[in-house]
């Protein structure tokens, strides 16, 4: 009995961080006692020393020594134990040990291993004598969940799948897809993205859903709508799915074909309705110029003060609107008026070139006008066959720390097909000075082809770390010849405000 005491608390003694000690004591002068000697081979397991679940591929850490008393070799066997079957394989056998009480390490590579949940057993022989001890902690392999997009195999579009229902606007597409999860776990995020890169944060997520246990083929319908409802921007998108089990690394399946979201079409315009019906086609305005007819519609009991403006983009609030007509007074008996416009704005100046949206604001003389805009584009012009381009994002002031990403859009407009775009920011308001007053203008995009659109219409630009905590300006470029100046700059009517860490 003293001798297994003697061999436990050597044990312990290693356990507790040595990397060789000695793991048996002699009780006497003579040596072992030959008539009744007791144990004198003992086997440690250090690590893993508490139970886990790991993925499946891991590669565990086993860590454990012997002592052998009675000199010699020591023949080890390091075993992993299946807890459903009870199955043993041998990872590593054989193991000469010459010297007791050093810390060994085994690497349990378990690729070849199904998922289940194992116990891990050191088994030494020295002579005639064997011991064997099991580890503290247990290791359960996770397999990884599986996902696999089945359609739309091809670039799909939204649309009625029921022309016999009562709503002529509604528009949806079936998603199908395979998945599964071993340890009904998983969740799958299933989303739609303007980009093929999932990870920039202008991805719209459009339903979540639990993977079953077995993997089965699913499907949903989707209408066009994200997560809250609110229907999805017309464009092309990258069909995706972010699939997570909580223990494997999450994965990003990429769908087969892209999702087009077309235009929500607009019911015709009724007789007095507050409306913009023209012009109901793209128009361009060359200097000195043509001139467009607008003609506008109205169904107001009272008078009524109409200003007509045209902006460059979508955000009809933010300071960047050219008037082109200041209040016109109309009477309640007035159900349709019109408006040449020559490219001018209300003041007689020029309206600088650029891509135009006409939008009306109608004064009631309570509360805010009401905003009406026309769906057509309007190019205006200093040349004929200028390239164009305006910036829609951002429209407001956005806040961004070094290393976010800030979207920038733009609509653009090439008649030569051969326009580069390039992107710029700057700490003034002067765009391609000859002279530069402040810190130079930084170039963040080149060379991108005009005639792209959708997606090739924006650009993701994450704030760089060397960038002065201050306030920025996004100039977009467009020029057909490579030649200064260029055809066309636009300023974003938004700017980039990087805060002081500081302050």
């Amino acid at each position: 009995m003293r001798y297994s005491i003697v061999i436990a608390a050597a044990l312990c003694v290693m356990l507790m961080g040595a990397d060789c000690l000695p793991l048996f004591q002699l009780n006497n002068q003579n040596g072992l006692d030959p008539v009744n000697p007791g144990p004198t081979l003992g086997v440690a397991i250090r690590a893993p020393a508490r139970s886990r679940v790991v993925p499946t591929g891991s590669k565990i850490s086993i860590e454990w020594t012997v002592g052998n008393a009675a000199g010699g070799d020591t023949i080890v066997d390091v075993i992993v134990r299946s807890r459903e079957d009870f199955s043993e394989t041998i990872i590593e056998g054989g193991v000469r040990v010459e010297k007791a009480g050093q810390i060994q390490t085994t690497i349990w590579d378990t690729t070849d291993f199904p998922r289940g949940q194992y116990g891990i057993r050191v088994r030494a022989k020295a002579g005639d004598e064997e011991d064997e001890v099991d580890a503290a902690g247990e290791i359960t392999l996770d397999e990884a969940p599986s996902f696999v997009f089945t359609e739309p195999f091809e670039d799909t579009e939204l649309m009625d799948l029921d022309p016999n229902d009562d709503n002529p606007d509604a528009r949806e597409i079936v998603i199908r897809y395979s998945a599964g999860d071993p340890e009904g776990a998983a969740t799958a995020q299933i989303g739609i993205d303007p980009g093929p890169t999932h990870t920039t944060g202008n991805e719209i997520v459009i339903t979540e859903v639990d993977l079953a246990v077995d993997e089965t083929l699913e499907s949903f319908t989707w209408d066009g709508t994200d997560q809250s409802g609110q229907n999805v921007a017309a464009g092309e998108y990258f069909l995706y799915a972010l699939v997570d089990d909580g223990v494997n690394e999450p994965q990003i399946i990429d769908g087969l074909a892209k999702i087009i979201v077309p235009e929500i079409p607009k019911e015709p315009n009724a007789p007095g309705e507050n409306a913009l019906p023209d012009p109901n086609r793209d128009m361009e305005v060359l200097d000195p110029g043509d001139k467009i007819r607008i003609s506008f519609t109205l169904n107001q009991s009272e008078d009524v003060l109409v200003d007509l403006a045209v902006d460059q983009d979508d955000n009809h609030t933010n300071a960047n609107e050219i008037r082109i007509l200041r209040e016109r007074l109309i009477d309640p008996n007035t159900t349709k008026d019109v408006f040449d416009w020559n490219g001018d704005d209300a003041d007689g100046v020029r309206v600088p070139d650029g891509i135009y949206q006409i939008i009306m604001f109608i004064n009631t003389g309570a509360g805010s006008p009401t905003t009406i805009e026309n769906d057509f584009q309007m190019f205006v012009r200093s040349v004929e066959d200028q390239a164009l381009i305006g910036l829609l994002q951002p429209v407001t002031d956005q806040e961004r720390q070094p290393g976010a990403f800030l979207l920038i859009q733009w609509r653009d407009d090439d008649p030569s097909e051969e326009a580069k775009i390039r992107l710029t920011i700057d700490d003034d308001d002067m765009p391609n000075e000859a002279v530069e007053t402040d810190d130079p203008e930084r170039e963040i995009l080149a060379d991108r082809e005009a005639d792209g659109d959708g997606v090739l219409d924006s650009f993701q630009f994450q704030v760089p770390d060397d960038l002065t905590p201050g306030r920025y300006f996004i100039f977009a470029y467009i020029d057909s010849d490579g030649v200064d100046p260029p055809d066309m700059i636009s300023t974003a009517a938004g700017q980039l405000d990087i805060p002081d860490p500081n302050q």
